[in-house]
């Protein structure tokens, strides 16, 4: 089990049903059973991720990485093939049990791009664009207004291009040029993030919605915004486990850009995704959402100390 844990990078694992919540804050929920399906059917998409990733590096794993679980004879690569293709049908199960054909469509979306990343787009200039329509693609699973949730999803989107291209160095290092990038565009996604949560509060309550999705019980899409003090505050506080981490990680590579420096860019990138969706989620008008972002993101802090996670 310890294996299987590092194959699909457990502590990272924690990051994508926020994608969900995610979207459901920013673009309409449509129930309780689409948005919980919305949400473990991106935690299934990202493990498969994973496992379809170690599948296809395992020859270059073999060289750069000998101690991940396929090249060190923990997993064969057969087993981590058929974890990861089970996982990929049980995502388009979830899926269009919760949300039916748009659910099924976008899980089909979400395949697409991640099997197009394991296995070609990885080392080319598409890579991180690839990687970044992935998350943009989950976001959208637990939205009801593919629109509403353009924001949201747009800078998930760019944080995940961010470090992924960084990525691409933490092996050989030697890249202060990317350090420094990072820095700049983890400061650019943060005042746009918070950006909501600067202007002045307009409760939920005010906005008016239509009869009709009210009486299907349906959450209709509302404008992005902070609909109180405590929104504001969770808002803040994420923002800043968000890009302190970031920035510092960085900026100590940008002075030493070794394999390990670049590595813990990586590492606190990939957490501080938690953050992030805190801070976005919180924008929308759901402080105990972000707040239980911000609570995941310690759980897996302390998970990344013995798991994998890049």
């Amino acid at each position: 089990m310890n294996a299987y844990a590092d194959l699909v990078r457990l502590p990272a694992v924690l990051s994508a049903p926020g994608d969900a919540l995610l979207g459901a804050a920013a673009g309409g929920d449509t129930g309780v059973r689409g948005t919980v399906a919305a949400a473990v059917s991106s935690a299934l998409a990202y493990m498969a991720g994973m496992a379809l990733n170690d599948y296809a590096d395992r020859h270059v794993d073999a060289a750069e990485r000998p101690d991940r679980p396929i090249p060190s004879g923990r997993i064969s690569p057969e087993r981590a093939l058929a974890l990861g293709a089970g996982l990929l049908v049980a995502d388009l199960v979830v899926a269009g049990w919760g949300s039916g054909r748009r659910g099924v469509a976008l899980s089909l979306a979400t395949t697409g791009a991640v099997l197009g990343y394991d296995f070609a787009a990885k080392d080319t200039v598409a890579g991180p664009g690839v990687m970044a329509a992935c998350r943009f693609l989950d976001v959208q699973r637990g939205s009801r207004s593919f629109r509403a949730a353009l924001l949201p999803a747009g800078l998930v989107a760019a944080h995940t291009y961010m470090i992924t291209g960084v990525s691409r160095h933490e092996v050989d290092g030697g890249n202060r040029r990317v350090a420094l990038s990072s820095v700049v565009a983890t400061a650019a996604i943060t005042v746009a993030a918070l950006g909501p949560a600067l202007k002045a509060a307009v409760p939920t309550s005010a906005v008016p919605r239509p009869a009709a999705q009210e009486s299907s019980g349906v959450r209709a899409a509302v404008p992005t915004t902070v609909t109180d003090s405590e929104s504001r505050i969770v808002a803040m506080a994420a923002a800043a486990l968000y890009v302190l981490p970031s920035i510092r990680a960085s900026l100590a590579a940008a002075r030493d850009p070794s394999s390990s420096r670049l590595q813990r860019v990586v590492k606190t990138g990939v957490l501080g995704m938690l953050p992030l969706q805190g801070t976005l989620t919180a924008t929308q008008g759901r402080p105990a959402t972000g707040a239980g972002m911000i609570v995941l993101w310690y759980a897996a802090r302390n998970l990344a100390a013995r798991r994998r996670v890049t």
